[in-house]
């Protein structure tokens, strides 16, 4: 192809954003490149006939179309999505700022400005698709984090939807479920929750709903139509009048969310009296509603962690620091987690001084997801649930009431234990199906009715049928830890179940995960060097295994592209028959500024996948860290004063790192960082001190 001239192609450029099909250089700017293939890209065919809002960026086109050499692969899998796994999440900046897009993307910042675009956004896309009209109303809740900070972005929200017509209905501290819930019991098609959900407390994101349900990245009101429209309205200013409607959802709507949740529990939660619970909502969304859902069954329960003042959430909390940890060993582990889980010290406490048994439900800040913990009296330990294991258990409950439930599916993920699913199929007789990463992928599932759908960090759905403002039944298919962790102790109770029965309610297999914080995420996408040098190191250290005969003889690694998420590199093992015995895949975190190499598989390959595992993650700590960031240096002067002194107390690290970064670290900030070198397995905290792991 010739080159043509440039004002040809700026007037195709300009034709195609009257569509709203946005063509850039990138988000961060720069000039659209003169080139021959860039040409052929803007010129091509594929725009012509997308039917859809767009952003694409030509420079990730011309990398991807360096290796693929199809102008519709390079186009599709350039398109630019903010959201991530679950709606945009990152690191708070109160302040005002022109390039607000710009800066999340390249420092994943949020500021008022971004929340306010990004709700006007969603409610133009439901106007344009005539889902909304002018004064319709629009649900809204958060989790409570962003009370530290005087609610600015509470109120970006809020006005966000009031500059689009919307009234605005507030819920004020709402756990995520409540939302899709009050959608649908009050017949209004959208919602919005302010949440991080699990992430440290200098955190904050959005999560969109549509009919009760989160976007997904395709569709008229998907990720990427949503980022073309909130690139849109970074070029042109706001409606600047507009009137502010917000009126507060009444205490009768906000009981009937607690009389669900009771009303879904099995007869069995007439026997929670009998037990101590320690419930511990990690003082986020679920500090008032479950204390007052316990009350109402009676439960004989001890309440921690349930004082939101916003930078409190998640500290001191449960689900995420006790992800692929299943047994906490109290004369060996106890001082470990200690210092930084009160949820662990307060159920050693009551499990060694009640004459009950005792039992934790841990949350995260927004209460989608929850783990249990069942104190074991004669070996002085807790045994930790999952989500894997918690849904099997309630799963198993529900398929024996129930006379179609082998018609109907049970929901997991690819980070789930590949051991669920077979035993699911062998003992429970349900359908199956593994989807992406991600509760939305299991609330959308529509291949046939869902018996259970549920993710091993801890979102687990039970489908709950309510009644809309009509009279008809529908149902909520939305991640609840309340109702699933005492559903649990419902069946617990029930089936008389002990806490061997609680660690191996089917033979469980390999499920190991690496983590790799502070990394730039862009660096780890489909053909990047990254990528090959990950598929290079798993090719290599594979064929080293079946050589020294740790892998048996015959078994092959392939490679598999997932279309729901391109930029997952994902494994499987194959035995000399074909079966898949193993998976090892590497993705970016959407939810969190890291990137994470998992291993799922049969118990006999433990040794082998996690062999895998550790060479991928290699890569990822010498080519990924984003040396830019100040979580970075902050990480580095840590590290380097735990090693140069074998110790450092905890009273010391904001001299550390102001010497580091030139400024006083936030304590927040600072959590997050620790938190984040503890999931590395990089420290340990130990009465209040620092120290190496080993």
């Amino acid at each position: 192809m010739g080159m043509r001239n440039m004002p040809d192609v700026q007037s195709r450029i300009e034709e195609l954003a009257i569509r709203k099909i946005f063509l850039i250089s990138d988000i961060t700017g720069g000039q659209i490149p003169a080139d021959p293939v860039a040409e052929e890209l803007i010129f091509s065919r594929f725009l012509d006939e997308y039917d859809r809002e767009v952003l694409i960026s030509l420079k990730e086109a011309l990398r991807v179309f360096q290796f693929s050499k199809n102008a519709n692969d390079a186009l599709i899998h350039a398109r630019i999505r903010f959201q991530g796994t679950d709606g945009i999440r990152g690191k708070v900046d109160p302040s005002r700022c022109q390039n607000y897009l710009q800066r999340f993307v390249t420092e994943q910042v949020i500021t008022p400005d971004l929340i306010e675009n990004n709700c006007y956004s969603f409610a133009e896309i439901l106007q344009q698709r005539r889902v909304l009209s002018c004064g319709d109303a629009v649900l809204v809740g958060e989790d409570g984090r962003d009370l530290f900070g005087g609610k600015f972005l509470s109120a970006a929200m809020k006005n966000g939807f009031s500059r689009a017509g919307l009234v605005v209905y507030d819920l004020g501290l709402a756990p995520t479920p409540e939302v899709p819930f009050q959608m649908l019991t009050c017949g209004v098609r959208a919602g919005a929750v302010l949440t991080a959900s699990h992430n440290p407390a200098n955190q904050n994101g959005l999560k969109f709903f549509l009919d009760g349900r989160k976007l997904l990245p395709e569709g008229d009101v998907g990720d990427y139509t949503l980022s073309a429209y909130q690139y849109k309205n970074t070029l042109e200013p706001l409606p600047s009048e507009y009137h502010q409607d917000f009126r507060t959802v009444c205490p009768d709507k906000r009981q009937r969310f607690v009389d669900c949740i009771v009303k879904s529990l099995p007869r069995a939660k007439d026997k929670l009296p009998d037990i101590r619970i320690v419930c511990d909502p990690a003082n986020g969304a679920l500090s008032m509603i479950a204390p007052t859902v316990l009350e109402r069954l009676g439960a004989d329960s001890r309440v921690i962690n349930a004082e939101p003042t916003g930078d409190n959430i998640n500290q001191g909390g449960g689900v995420a620091e006790l992800e692929e940890i299943d047994r906490i060993e109290g004369r060996v582990d106890q001082h470990t987690f200690a210092d930084y889980l009160f949820s662990v010290r307060t159920m050693f406490e009551e499990g060694r001084s009640s004459s009950k048994p005792v039992f934790g439900i841990v949350f995260d800040g927004d209460g989608d997801r929850g783990y249990l913990l069942a104190y074991d009296k004669n070996q002085d330990a807790l045994q930790v649930v999952d989500g894997d294991r918690a849904g099997f258990i309630i799963a198993r409950h529900l398929a024996q009431a129930d006379a179609e439930a082998s018609e109907k599916f049970f929901l997991s993920t690819v980070e789930s234990d590949l051991m669920t699913s077979y035993y699911v199929r062998e003992r429970l007789g349900c359908q199956t199906h593994i989807c992406p990463v991600g509760d939305k992928w299991l609330s959308a599932f529509d291949k046939g009715p869902v018996l259970l759908a549920e993710e091993s960090s801890g979102h687990i759905i039970i489908p709950t049928p309510i009644s809309s403002p009509d009279g008809k039944q529908v149902t909520l298919m939305a991640g609840n830890g309340l109702q699933a962790t005492l559903f649990l102790l419902c069946c617990i109770l029930n089936e008389k179940l002990t806490t061997v029965d609680l660690a191996a309610p089917f033979p469980t297999g390999v499920r190991k995960t690496a983590y790799v914080y502070n990394v730039d995420r862009s660096l780890l996408t489909n053909g990047t060097e990254v990528w090959k040098a990950d598929m290079d190191a798993l090719r290599k250290r594979s064929a080293e295994l079946m050589a020294n005969g740790e892998l048996p003889a015959g078994y092959e690694l392939r490679f598999t592209e997932k279309p729901e998420d391109s930029d997952m590199l994902f494994a499987t093992l194959l035995d000399s028959e074909g079966r898949i015995v193993g998976t090892v895949f590497a993705r970016n975190s959407g939810t969190e500024v890291k990137t994470a190499t998992y291993c799922r598989g049969k118990p006999d390959l433990e040794a082998s996948l996690v062999e895998l595992v550790a060479c991928v993650n290699r890569n990822h700590i010498t080519m990924m860290k984003d040396v830019s960031s100040h979580e970075f240096q902050m990480e580095q002067a840590i590290m380097d004063a735990v090693q140069q002194r074998g110790s450092l107390p905890e009273s010391h690290l904001a001299s550390v790192i102001k010497k580091a970064i030139g400024s006083e670290p936030s304590n927040s900030t600072v959590k997050s960082v620790l938190y984040g070198l503890r999931k590395e397995g990089r420290i340990r905290i130990e009465n209040e001190t620092l120290i190496p792991a080993k």
